[in-house]
């Protein structure tokens, strides 16, 4: 596959102006570099397509690398593209591009009530759903903030132990350890197994399994 054909493995609008910046952005490295995003997705089930994409694995998930286009269009960084960057680079970049992009960490009800467009009902803690939603600011592919150790110490400092439920491609769901007894962690996993099988497209699985995070011996 020659490069042009690797462009157009992008995700989004296929008018030639897109491939032509593309293009443009190979012919500089320092832009480029700045438009490295991360993509979390499941080791396991993608291991065919790891053979033509730089990657890492991470706990049971593996990490692949986009170039943002703007107007919620990527192109997913191939082997065929010949970018001459090492891996460790470009993981350095997608990680400090991510941070510098922000998170957005949200209680499931207020969420809820956007939703409804209704105006946040100033629930107290007592009567929240004891669960937040953590993504990115474009909600696409937000997953990956499960990378960012800022991010996860700042949810612990909010609600203490809790576990990661890897819910999408998109987004992590938070749920504090501390939540009813009735939420156990087997409870959990099987909650999000149903929603993979029952709800999401086959491709925005992310895990069947859920990860607790105490802030000493990190994600387990």
């Amino acid at each position: 596959m020659g490069k042009i054909e690797a462009f157009q493995q992008f995700e989004g609008s296929a008018d030639s102006t897109v491939v032509d910046g593309i293009s443009d952005l190979l012919e500089n490295k320092d832009e480029l570099m700045k438009r490295i995003m991360p993509r979390l997705v499941n080791y396991e089930w993608n291991m065919e397509m790891f053979k033509s994409l730089p990657h890492r694995q991470y706990l049971d998930f593996a990490i692949t690398y986009d170039i943002d286009l703007g107007e919620h269009a990527s192109c997913q960084v191939r082997n065929e593209m010949g970018l001459s960057v090492p891996e460790k680079d470009l993981y350095e970049a997608a990680r400090k591009n991510a941070k510098e992009r922000g998170y957005q960490i949200t209680w499931m009800d207020e969420m809820i009530q956007r939703g409804l467009n209704e105006l946040p009902l100033g629930i107290d803690d007592e009567m929240r759903i004891p669960m937040m939603v953590v993504t990115n600011e474009e909600g696409l592919y937000g997953a990956y903030a499960l990378l960012d150790e800022e991010v996860l110490k700042e949810i612990r400092e909010r609600v203490g132990e809790f576990y990661v439920l890897p819910s999408s491609i998109h987004e992590l769901i938070i749920v504090p350890v501390n939540a009813p007894e009735t939420v156990t962690a087997e409870h959990l996993r099987e909650l999000v197994q149903a929603v993979n099988r029952e709800t999401l497209p086959r491709e925005e699985w992310l895990s069947d399994s859920v990860y607790k995070y105490d802030g000493e011996v990190g994600m387990a």
